[in-house]
């Protein structure tokens, strides 16, 4: 089906692509059991077959564009979750949009592309195809291209500090949810990172690069600065004395059961969105006892005024230490922490 379609047929492509990718994000917020590589990606699979029969050159118009993007998020995200590489038909995909999309210097976009590195390297090492050594090249490789995207932010992605920089929790305010994702993204990546750079210390004498030269030390500095990055970005939404540019988000603290007042979907997904970098933070062993106890703090105060037990379940996870790997958990939390 390469040939050109009639125009007949363009609402009708949008709806299969739209349909297929809303299968695959109702599996995700229902189904919150650990499910496997074919849960993650069943639905993506079935997208990128119908995008394949569709012809990526019947696919130019502005609806088309948007709608492969969403499905090159959704794909990476379910990559990472499953620890498997990203598939070779979506690479196309993505050579499509920066061609005939204006989205190549996009940072979101260029997010999308380190966070499917990280998928690889996530498979690489499931799969033990390739030796310990050479993973742990690849993740410090891949943590400099992270930290370089940092680096390079434009302003307009850059937060405003609110009071002292030097002080925990700082307050920060990004100009909107999906800026603090990207930002939060890119910062938990780089805390799991080294965790498993951290797993590979001194302990283990046929594997000696992270002891040597004081990395160990620099792997234990990151995820710190890391936590606390995260940690900044949380006060925006559950604090009602922050000021942003959305007066919706100054009225998040003082909604609660007893109130009778409930937040509106947009508020509810602001709030939804801190859970799992905000389980990150707290989990990691390498994360001082302060910052534990404050992200679970949080995790509780979002979970008892803002009604979203998933929370709660959360902090007693962080108590219990009972699932050191965090991808089940963002399983269990629906899996759009990345894709809202």
């Amino acid at each position: 089906m390469n040939e050109a379609l009639p125009s007949s047929t363009v609402n009708a492509k949008h709806y299969m692509l739209t349909s297929s990718m809303c299968l695959d994000l109702f599996e995700k917020l229902t189904n919150t059991g650990p499910g496997g590589k074919e849960f993650w990606l069943g639905h993506i699979k079935g997208s990128l077959a119908l995008v394949q029969a569709l012809g990526l050159e019947n696919l130019k118009d502005p609806m088309s564009l948007r709608l492969l993007v969403r499905l090159v998020a959704n794909c990476t995200i379910s990559s990472v979750a499953s620890a498997t590489a990203i598939p070779s038909a979506l690479l196309e995909v993505r050579s499509h949009l920066e061609r005939h999309a204006d989205i190549g210097t996009d940072p979101k976009w260029k997010l999308t592309a380190l966070m499917g590195e990280y998928a690889f390297l996530r498979s690489r090492i499931a799969n033990s195809s390739v030796s310990l050594d050479e993973c742990i090249i690849m993740a410090w490789g891949l943590d400099l291209k992270l930290m370089e995207w940092s680096q390079s932010m434009t302003k307009g992605w850059l937060p405003e500090i609110q009071g002292a920089a030097d002080v925990f929790p700082r307050r920060e305010i990004y100009p909107d949810r999906h800026v603090t994702q990207a930002w939060n993204t890119i910062r938990l990546a780089r805390i799991l990172l080294h965790e498993f750079l951290l797993q590979h210390d001194k302990s283990d004498h046929k594997h000696k690069i992270i002891a040597e030269d004081g990395l160990y030390g620099l792997s234990v500095d990151i995820i710190a600065a890391m936590a606390d990055d995260i940690c900044a970005t949380i006060l925006q939404y559950t604090d009602a004395s922050s000021q942003s540019g959305d007066s919706r988000l100054a009225a998040l603290s003082q909604q609660n059961t007893d109130s009778g007042k409930h937040m509106d979907s947009f508020e509810t997904l602001n709030c939804y969105s801190l859970l799992f970098p905000l389980y990150v933070v707290g989990r990691s062993k390498w994360t001082s006892s302060c910052r534990k106890a404050w992200a679970m703090e949080q995790l509780e105060r979002i979970g008892k005024s803002q009604c979203i037990p998933k929370a709660l379940e959360l902090t007693h996870l962080i108590e219990e230490s009972s699932e050191p790997e965090p991808w089940p958990v963002y399983a269990m939390l629906g899996g759009y922490g990345f894709a809202a």
